[in-house]
């Protein structure tokens, strides 16, 4: 946007008349007469006047030094972002037909617009998302005898896989927390590795008297249609990657599967037949859609369990069970989501919070057509401005006399609009050189997203637009934090039809406001160093900092660091290690999209040898036990509390350590630092014993941290006397076997 410089003098001429008159009395008492047909007053009038021009003039010089500086080292206010999510078209109790809806649909929280960014086909359905979580191994008496009463029901089951049971609980994939918080599923941690979704019909769709026949006709509107599915990964452990030599991020594609129940006639088996899905990124890595193609209505189908022996509902590669009857007789096929280990990948992880049908994304935007910006004058160096800011860069299509003119960064890069031949080329050629045709960077034009001013050339860079000629501008504006809205914000829409919902099942990200001035003037001494490239360290923060659509509470850089290889120091390696703010003394953990825009920051800044990691802490839980003797005349309970908030302060990854800027990397934990501290709260008079643990080990006498550790207070006991021990603060964590499993249902005891 253009910078705009302060004013030494704010006075108008009505101003300085007035205080020159104010003025009268005190210098010359015999002066009475203020009317405006005194000759003094008419002085006074006409000086009024000229200093207000003069002021005018000098309100130009303070700051424009600077600020015109700041233009020509190319540093732009940098303009807001616009938010981007994920939202649901459902077909509640709309007809019994897919409908199709192109991109650019109008959805809106409040006054908040946004728009689709793809198209799809809504089918009438509702979709379930369900894994088999693995019971515990069982303990009590109780446990032990109904591990014992299943194993002897699934007996010729077991003996015929020859394997060991799983038992497991159908559990319904966790919803997104209201305050942001997203759940994750890792698939490893399930049963069968799988993720099960349930396409249901919807209630409105089925006759009581004819169960089967109201699922044939859904199945029927459902064939060979495509289903719109959403996902959100969870990668806070392992981060995103920019490899030397690679001009963008690198992008892993998971070897991914899905896969549609296939019952075949006559067989009892778990069949399963591939879908044909297609995807635009790795889902399991980015959030992003897939489209799955549906079979035909008669491969439509799932098992009918009143048909098949008793008991094998659930079981091994069957879909999950179902308790409520009220799904059950919903179902119209099963869909699972698995990794393809044919290739011996094993390194892939599927970490899911979130999974959708009739999905698609939005941005925080308002489209305009046709508007008018102005008309051409052939004169050099022409400059429009938008009506509305701030303007999406990638969706302005400008024409002039109704012809399109693209975009360009620099228009001193443009070529003349008169082509100009090259002196170092002979007059004369026996065959016509290649490559002399006219260049297409002629017609272009330049954008100031924030302020929305367009520019185009002088003739010597870039062509000039003719006298007469209209200027005709379409695109899409938007942006600020106002775009950053909690889950079910977005819910109505002028375009959909009776009996449709929309709503967003996650918080949308990425809104954040346009640079301010002073901000801008801030960066300069910093800017002028690194110009905008990643070099040094501090390079790196300073412009880590910058990053838009974050809020930032700490980072720190890692050079020669490889997170995958921490003990080898690698030349060319960087690890940037960010955690967002957060106003208590918790252990904040960045998710996909905070790490995906600080990537995208740096990975255009970078040097192309550089391989940059972009990740999150990894937190070593630890537990403490406090003996304290409180001093007399202080209550116990409050010196307590107090001493555990010491702790938490002291240990955490924003506000601890020494300098209250965050535990500092590989420094180790120590019982005498936390003695320190517990000894410096007021109420306290002595400390009898300190007790530090971690996940296995208890009263350790340090916890070194290497690399991108750092400390998570997991619980905190304080009491007086002697300090409680840690093994009443944690359980031990279960641990896994290596025989083979076969998942058996195990029914809920309530309902």
């Amino acid at each position: 946007m253009p910078l705009e410089g302060p004013l030494l003098d704010n006075r108008n001429y009505a101003d300085i008349l007035q205080e020159a008159l104010a003025r009268i009395p005190v210098h010359n008492p015999d002066w009475t007469n203020f009317n405006d047909s005194d000759p003094g007053v008419t002085l006074l009038q006409l000086f009024s006047f000229m200093t207000e021009s003069i002021l005018y003039r000098a309100n130009q010089i303070p700051e424009r030094n600077r600020l015109k500086f700041l233009q020509l080292l190319g540093l732009p206010l940098r303009p807001a972002a616009a938010a981007k999510g994920f939202v649901n078209l459902n077909n509640e109790r709309g007809p019994l037909e897919s409908r199709p809806f192109e991109a650019g649909l109008d959805v809106r929280a409040g006054q908040v617009r946004f728009r689709t960014t793809q198209g799809l086909e809504v089918l009438p359905l509702e979709g379930r998302i369900f894994f088999k979580q693995a019971l515990a191994a069982p303990t009590t008496t109780e446990e032990l005898e109904r591990a014992e009463l299943y194993s002897q029901l699934y007996a010729d089951l077991l003996d015929a896989a020859g394997s060991t049971p799983a038992f497991y609980e159908t559990k319904p994939m966790p919803e997104p927390g209201v305050d942001g918080q997203l759940p994750v599923v890792d698939l490893a941690e399930t049963v069968d590795g799988c993720l099960w979704l349930a396409l249901l019909a919807r209630p409105v769709d089925l006759s009581p008297t004819d169960l089967a026949g109201s699922l044939a006709r859904v199945r029927s509107v459902l064939a060979n249609k495509t289903l719109t599915v959403g996902l959100m990964p969870r990668l806070d452990e392992e981060g995103v990657v920019v490899a030397a030599g690679q001009t963008s991020r690198a992008e892993r594609r998971a070897p991914v599967r899905w896969e549609i129940a296939s019952v075949l006639p006559g067989e009892t088996a778990a069949n399963y037949k591939l879908l044909n899905a297609r995807a635009e990124s790795s889902v399991l890595h980015a959030p992003g859609l897939v489209e799955l193609t549906l079979p035909a209505a008669e491969a439509l189908t799932t098992w009918n369990w009143a048909e098949l022996e008793p008991g094998l509902e659930g079981t091994g590669e069957y879909p999950p069970s179902l308790a409520d009857t009220n799904l059950s007789d919903r179902v119209l096929t099963w869909i699972r989501l698995r990794l393809d280990q044919s290739g011996g990948e094993t390194t892939v992880k599927a970490r899911l919070s979130w999974v959708g049908v009739n999905a698609t994304m939005v941005q925080q935007q308002i489209l305009v057509s046709g508007e008018l910006v102005g008309t051409g004058s052939g004169e050099p160096d022409q400059c429009f401005r938008l009506a509305n800011t701030p303007v999406l860069p990638e969706s302005l299509v400008l024409t002039v006399g109704g012809e399109p003119w693209q975009p360009i960064d620099d228009l001193l890069a443009a070529d003349p609009e008169v082509p100009v031949a090259d002196p170092r080329r002979p007059i004369y050629q026996s065959e016509a050189p290649t490559g002399l045709t006219p260049a297409a960077r002629t017609k272009v034009f330049s954008l100031d997203p924030e302020s929305g001013e367009i520019c185009m050339g002088d003739g010597a860079h870039g062509a000039r637009p003719k006298r007469g000629q209209p200027i005709v501008a379409s695109y899409a504006f938007g942006g600020g934090r106002q775009g950053n809205l909690g889950l079910g914000s977005i819910n109505r829409s002028p375009q959909l039809p009776a009996g449709y919902k929309v709503t967003n099942p996650l918080r949308t990200w990425g809104g954040d406001e346009a640079q301010t001035t002073a901000s801008a003037e801030k960066t300069i001494p910093r800017a002028v160093q690194h110009r905008d490239r990643l070099v040094s360290v501090q390079d790196f923060k300073e412009v880590t900092a910058q990053t838009p659509g974050v809020d930032l509470g700490r980072v720190e850089i890692l050079p020669l660091f490889d997170p995958t290889r921490p003990a080898t120091p690698l030349p060319g390696t960087v690890t940037v290690m960010v955690i967002p703010a957060t106003p208590g003394f918790e252990a904040p953990q960045p998710d996909q999209f905070f790490l995906e825009a600080v990537c995208d920051h740096l990975q255009p800044r970078r040097l192309v040898t550089t391989e940059l990691y972009v990740r999150g802490p990894i937190y070593q839980d630890l537990w403490l036990s406090v003996g304290l003797e409180v001093l007399g005349g202080y209550a116990s309970g409050p010196v307590q509390e107090a001493v555990r908030q010491a702790l938490f302060r002291f240990l955490s990854p924003l506000y601890g350590g020494r300098q209250d800027t965050g535990w500092p990397l590989n420094v180790a934990v120590l019982p005498q630092e936390v003695e320190a501290v517990v000894a410096r709260v007021e109420g306290v008079r002595l400390v009898e014993e300190v007790l530090l643990g971690t996940t296995t080990t208890d009263n350790v006498i340090s916890v070194p941290l290497e690399g991108l550790r750092l400390p998570r207070l997991q619980g905190v006991a304080v009491s007086e006397g002697a300090p409680l021990p840690l093994s009443q603060l944690r359980s031990a964590p279960p641990v896994a076997g290596d025989q083979p499993w076969t998942p058996i249902p195990v029914l809920a005891e309530q309902c």
